[in-house]
């Protein structure tokens, strides 16, 4: 009797928030990645973590339904603090920009499997 060949599979490479922060960061101007970083930074500091990568880390690995959930209670936060809905609305960009399939290394047969949406302030107050 023949012994069963063992077909392992291939590891997949898990990112962590780093790598997948500076994927997104790549290729931006300057003036766009400083933007960008201040207002994850930001959304760091909401979390209560210590770095920008740990921030994109949780709103990637959080399902589509926890996510949009944590974006809404952040700009209800945004609001709160009495920013202007022109900078909340692009302090939410930033996550949106970060969530889109092409900016995170999503596979061409998985995009919009699972959509997170970030809103947005709708109008001036």
């Amino acid at each position: 009797m023949q012994a069963l060949a063992v077909i392992e599979r291939p590891e997949v490479q898990r990112r962590d928030g780093r790598e997948l922060l500076e994927a997104f960061l790549a290729g931006r101007s300057a003036q766009t990645m400083a933007a960008y970083t201040r207002d994850l930074r930001d959304f760091a500091a909401y979390l209560e973590v210590a770095e920008p990568a740990q921030a994109v880390e949780t709103l990637l690995r959080t399902g589509a339904g926890e996510a949009n959930l944590l974006s809404l209670r952040y700009r209800a936060a945004l609001l709160d603090r009495g920013l202007s809905p022109a900078t909340v609305n692009r302090k939410l960009a930033a996550l949106r920009s970060l969530v889109k399939p092409e900016s995170t290394d999503c596979p061409r047969g998985n995009r919009g499997a699972d959509r997170r949406q970030v809103p947005s302030f709708p109008g001036r107050m």
